[in-house]
């Protein structure tokens, strides 16, 4: 494990991840270093001594973030080795992960200031998915909002990609899409999210897109605004999360 440099202030730590239905996926850590000088890790995974010096190279390690109810596997040991850092979960992470001390709940409102943006996707409360747009860089930061899986992958894995809809394209997993309880909140969300200033897309799970990133996201996202009645609109900033 190794930090690479995607742009100014914005690395990830790649890894892969065992999935339970017998294959593994490519999933990152982003970290982001905020105008302050600290640390910002989004989604952590396993972190060994030499990226632990890496990253203290970079900065002090400030927030520790679980973006969503999925991504929390290695939220412990980055706790444990980063005990100053301020640790934010997702709606509904902390009742899943009681053995988390969690600092408290990420929304639309922050801690970190101005730098990053924070998404919160409405009307899928199983996943609680929180986008971040980075605005120095431009660069839209998702866990499991979006996939971008262009590398081969294995027989099992190249399936499983093709029957979720994943399939070496940026995409919401139609698995994603299941989760969804309330379509227009989910709709508001999401231009919310297109509205955001971004031009650069870092997903936790496949390749960076550096050009054209804007456009893919609104492709990959279209389709839940079919049929709607109205135009969602979305939230305006600090409004409060809704309860899980």
């Amino acid at each position: 494990m190794a930090l690479r440099e995607v742009c100014a202030d914005i690395w990830v730590v790649d890894h892969q991840q065992k999935i339970p239905v017998g294959f593994v996926m490519p999933a990152r850590m982003i970290v982001v270093r905020l105008t302050a000088g600290d640390l910002w890790l989004c989604s952590p995974g396993p972190i060994d001594d030499p990226t632990a010096e890496e990253l203290a190279a970079l900065g002090p390690v400030r927030y520790l973030v679980g973006p969503n109810r999925f991504h929390h596997l290695y939220l412990p040991a980055a706790v444990e080795r980063f005990p100053d850092a301020e640790v934010l979960g997702a709606p509904g992470l902390a009742e899943k992960r009681k053995d988390v001390a969690f600092s408290g709940t990420l929304g639309i409102a922050s801690s970190w200031g101005s730098d990053l943006i924070s998404i919160p996707i409405d009307g899928m409360p199983g996943v609680g998915e929180v986008a971040f747009c980075h605005r120095p860089s431009g660069s839209l930061l998702v866990a499991d909002l979006l996939f971008n899986l262009r590398q081969r992958q294995g027989l099992i894995a190249s399936a499983y990609c093709r029957l979720t809809g994943v399939h070496r394209r940026v995409a919401m997993s139609r698995m994603f899409r299941f989760a969804i309880r309330d379509r227009a909140a989910c709709a508001a969300s999401c231009l919310r999210l297109l509205r955001s200033p971004f031009d650069r897309l870092v997903p936790c799970h496949g390749d960076v897109v550096e050009e054209d990133a804007k456009r893919q996201v609104e492709a990959a996202l279209a389709w839940i605004f079919d049929g709607l009645e109205t135009p969602p609109e979305p939230a305006p900033a600090g409004a409060p999360v809704p309860e899980v």
